[in-house]
Order: structure tokens, then C-alpha cells, then sequence
């Protein structure tokens, strides 16, 4: 995302009712990466550093440096997807074949579901229960929605994201961003499939295939 993407966005943004403060310094941004022990992407980093959202349903970055009960919640949210899984897990509604037979007892259930949970890449909660993976640490990852094992793409990276959640375009439609990006970035671009992740895009990339890379619309409960 470059800094046309990144100023657009942020008209786009206040246009459509999100506040912010002032964006996030270097050693802001360190202190957040140590205290929550990530590293943003490169172009989230240079989202909050151009300007911070404040509205609802965002994070409180700044405020979860030196208060524990905003770092509390903030590492909830980030632990959030991979404990909902597990919950699923030891309630026997999420399982995966390469986890083994799914045991007869719940302690066990999540132990096993712990145990593999333990290497998949970190999320990075962006708005609501949207989030940006962590690695590879780069720009152009994509953003999922994650509620529970219920996990779709929502968007193909953070730009096209940011218009779709805040363009009220419902179902997902990357045809839709590309040709919103056209109209409004005409030197701009955006990608046409999402960048695989590990284990997170297997929950979607099913479906996607026989889309020809774009949203199906399965997703329109989100």
C-alpha cells in the first residue's frame, strides 16, 4: 500500500464516519511490537503512522502501551481467533484430519488442538474480528474475518480491505474493489488473488478456486 493508497484511505475513512488521532511514532510503534511481540507489516505500520483510528471496533495501539487493562483486552483480541478454535475443538465442532481421530475426551481434544494452534501465524486484529496476519512480514498480506472456525478472506490486502469493509459492499467482490480502485486510484492497483497463508487460508481457499479468484458471496452473514 503506498501513500496515495494510504491518503485516500484516510478521506475514504473520515468520509465514512472513522475518527482519528495522531498517528502512531517509531518508538511507539517499537514499544507495541514489544509489549504485544509482533511486527507489523510494513504497510499497516505505515497506516498507523500516517494516522491512528479511534472510532469503535478499532485498537487502541497508543493506550496499550502503559495502561495493563487496555493491554488485557488487546491481547484477547489477538488470542481470540486461535481460542475460539480451540473451544470448537474441544466441543468437537472443529476438527482436522491431520490432527488424528478426534479423542473422546474434551481435556484432550484441546490439548491436541493447542498443540498444532501453536505454529500458525499470528493475527493482527485490524477492526472488529478482521485481521492481518503477522508473517510473512510484508506488504500485501491479505485481512480475514475470523469468528470462530468461520474464516473467509476480507480483502486481498489491506487497501482493498479497508474499501470493503468501509464501502458498505456486501457480499466481498474484488471484481467491485478493482474497479472502485480504477476509478478513484487510476495509477493504483490491487491485487486479483490473496497471497496464500499458512494454515489460516486453508478455511477459504476451497471455495475460492472455483471462483476464478473472486468472492463467492458465501460469507454474507459477516
Amino acid at each position: 500500500m503506498n501513500s496515495t493508497q494510504i491518503k485516500y484511505l484516510m478521506h475514504h475513512l473520515k468520509a465514512n464516519g472513522v475518527s482519528f488521532d495522531a498517528g502512531l511514532t517509531t518508538e511507539e510503534v517499537q514499544q507495541v511490537e514489544r509489549t504485544f511481540n509482533f511486527r507489523f507489516p510494513p504497510d499497516l505500520r505505515a497506516f498507523l503512522q500516517t494516522a491512528l483510528p479511534a472510532s469503535k471496533g478499532f485498537v487502541p495501539w497508543r493506550y496499550g502501551i502503559g495502561n495493563t487493562a487496555v493491554a488485557h483486552s488487546i491481547l484477547e483480541r489477538m488470542h481470540c481467533p486461535v481460542n475460539k478454535l480451540v473451544v470448537d475443538a474441544r466441543e468437537g465442532v472443529f476438527w482436522l484430519p491431520q490432527w488424528g481421530p478426534l479423542p473422546v475426551a474434551k481435556w484432550e481434544r484441546e490439548t491436541v488442538a493447542r498443540q498444532y494452534l501453536a505454529d500458525c501465524p499470528q493475527l493482527i486484529p485490524i477492526y472488529s474480528h478482521r485481521y492481518l496476519p503477522e508473517m510473512p512480514c510484508e506488504t500485501g498480506n491479505p485481512v480475514f474475518s475470523v469468528w470462530g472456525s468461520d474464516i473467509v478472506y476480507y480483502g486481498y490486502d489491506l487497501f482493498s480491505y479497508f474499501v470493503q469493509e468501509f464501502t458498505l459492499h456486501n457480499p466481498p467482490d474484488s471484481k467491485f474493489i478493482q474497479e472502485f480502485t480504477l476509478h478513484n486510484l487510476p495509477n493504483s492497483k490491487v491485487p486479483t488473488r490473496p497471497k496464500h497463508i499458512a494454515f489460516w487460508s486453508d478455511f477459504d481457499e476451497p471455495q475460492d478456486i472455483d471462483t476464478g479468484g473472486y468472492w463467492d458471496g458465501k460469507d454474507e452473514s459477516h
